[in-house]
């Protein structure tokens, strides 16, 4: 039966780490004359063999960087070569010893989709870029961030958020899920909605419809907790954006923790993409799929996440019509008959050799996972997608360990 539906794939294996790096980070603020200064310290893992040096990935844009080693005792020195920086040690540090490192640097105002840093607001993603020094050979860590910024502007961050500012103004975050380090500031109106989880509504100016706005999220989450599971963070916070963090378009993006959207989307309560940006909180904010259909894990599975959304809220046939002609106010491609116009005009291919970002794969993958769904049975599914959000949490997998996942609920 699911041979008829699903794409055939091998299991293989996928490798996880043991242990990841860990962080501590200071970051001010600066907003009249934007600009970032960062400090912290860094834990690189102890491996089984001597380390002679460290290799940390820097995103190109960070100014004045400095490092010094704390441990093991000795001395080090530094070179820089484009998004990288090697740290030598005079003395290697013998197996099981981890390295201990600090760091020091600036980033100036940038006004690049997901690294903006501005007057209007700041907004930097930890997936996508290497905001502070990691070692190559990861891209997770563990941690704190704490952060101190002007009166009036308030921090989204990803972790738990520890108490309030403290007597020194820091707002401070504790990471312990492995993941990506990523945080929005800007001057905004909150607006919460107490529950499990907690969520926040972060506008840029004061809106008569926010409580509104506010219960859209709470009925998308509540839906996606029943199609997915557990919320995989502490809270759900959906912040508003300027249109230049978002690289100039009016949709979203999803980071660790928090949704941030434009001002469109706000303005005309845009569910699909609500859904999809939060459906990532799950599917890339906590389980991140690399490899030939990735595609499936990622984009399809939240415009996934919105038709269930979608159905939940206005029903199954407004759902149907979802799935043929797209929901309304997003792309006119996103659903049935929008797949066959761009396979029409030769955009079709295999869902395996789509990138990520394709838009032929969410929309086609959608209709893949639905008939899966459809196919095994809706709870059937539910109860596959729960588990396997539950098992891969935080870590990388790849589309043929899902469909293994699959095929052993469908014998």
């Amino acid at each position: 039966m699911l041979a008829a539906v699903c794409l055939s794939a091998t299991s293989a294996a996928f490798a996880q780490t043991s242990a990841v790096p860990t962080v501590e980070i200071s970051v001010r603020i600066h907003t009249e004359d934007p600009a970032l200064e960062i400090e912290g310290q860094l834990i690189v893992p102890a491996r089984a063999r001597p380390v002679e040096s460290v290799e940390l990935q820097i995103d190109r844009r960070i100014r004045d960087l400095e490092i010094s080693l704390v441990t093991p005792p000795g001395s080090a020195t530094v070179s820089t070569k484009g998004n990288s920086a090697i740290v030598s040690l005079a003395t290697p540090a013998p197996p099981g010893s981890p390295v201990t490192l600090r760091f020091r640097h600036r980033i100036t105002a940038n006004s690049t989709r997901s690294f903006y840093i501005a007057r209007d607001g700041i907004l930097i993603s930890g997936e996508s870029y290497r905001w502070f020094p990691l070692p190559s050979s990861y891209r997770r860590a563990t941690g704190r961030l704490r952060f101190h910024a002007p009166d009036g502007v308030t921090i989204v961050a990803t972790g738990r958020r520890i108490g309030t500012t403290d007597a020194g103004g820091w707002v401070r975050f504790e990471v312990t899920d492995p993941t990506t380090f990523s945080f929005a500031a800007g001057r905004h109106e909150i607006y919460t909605s107490p529950g499990e989880p907690a969520i926040a509504l972060h506008l840029m100016k004061a809106r008569p419809r926010a409580a509104e706005r506010l219960g859209l999220i709470r009925r998308i989450l509540t839906v996606l907790v029943d199609e997915f599971g557990r919320y995989p963070h502490a809270d759900l916070e959906v912040v508003e954006m300027p249109t230049g963090a978002m690289g100039g378009t009016e949709n979203g993006t999803s980071l660790e923790g928090f949704v941030v959207v434009g001002s469109d989307i706000i303005e005309r309560a845009g569910l699909a993409t609500l859904a999809h940006e939060i459906s990532h909180q799950w599917w890339t904010d906590s389980v991140f799929a690399v490899g030939p259909g990735a595609v499936l894990l990622t984009e399809a599975m939240c415009n996934y996440g919105a038709l269930r959304a979608f159905e939940g809220i206005h029903g199954e046939r407004a759902a149907a019509e979802g799935r043929w002609r797209g929901f309304p106010g997003e792309s006119l491609f996103a659903g049935g008959r929008g797949h066959v116009s761009l396979a029409r005009a030769g955009l079709d291919a295999a869902l395996t050799s789509m990138t990520i970002d394709a838009l032929v794969g969410g929309n086609k993958g959608m209709l893949v996972h639905d008939l899966l769904s459809r196919t095994i049975g809706r709870e059937r599914f539910k109860t596959v997608l729960r588990s396997f959000a539950r098992d891969h949490a935080f870590q990388d997998t790849t589309w043929p360990v899902f469909v293994d996942a699959v095929r052993a609920a469908d014998p």
